[in-house]
């Protein structure tokens, strides 16, 4: 009986903040030597941890399961994904790992805030154009430069 084994040992994405939950984000592959059932291949993420994303157990696709927030969680996700085989002749599930590492990336989903609600300038009728008549800093609240 033969190990599942990873067309790559590590696969990595980046993803935006603003991904659509169900947008597929890659697909991992594993193949396996044997014959038959102990051929076919079921892919699942390891540990207990919740994480944002799903891969599905036929086709290796890692979906994007729930929301992603920039601003308010992690922005780097690193995930293990098992193949497991079919029982072997007296040996049990075989199992073979790759890795996973996801960038999140920040999306301009948050407005600026400003300090006032209304701002008011006097400007001189014979202003040249182009002249800067009033100056303000509005706080960007999602990392924005």
């Amino acid at each position: 009986d033969n190990t599942p084994t990873f067309a790559l040992d590590q696969y990595t994405a980046v993803v935006a903040e603003s991904t659509t939950v169900g947008t597929s984000i890659l697909t991992v592959f594993a193949s396996d030597r044997d014959a038959g059932n102990n051929s076919a291949i079921v892919y699942s993420l390891q540990g207990s941890a919740p994480t944002p994303f799903a891969v599905n157990s036929t086709t290796g696709v890692l979906t994007l399961d729930s929301s992603l927030d920039y601003d308010a969680s992690l922005r780097s996700y690193s995930l293990v994904v098992l193949a497991q085989d079919m029982i072997g002749v007296g040996s049990g599930l075989l199992t073979g790992n790759s890795s996973i590492n996801i960038t999140v990336t920040d999306s301009n989903d948050l407005p600026p805030l400003f300090n006032q609600s209304l701002y008011t300038t006097e400007v001189a009728e014979n202003v040249t154009t182009g002249t800067v008549v009033y100056s303000f800093l509005p706080r960007v609240t999602d990392g924005d430069t």
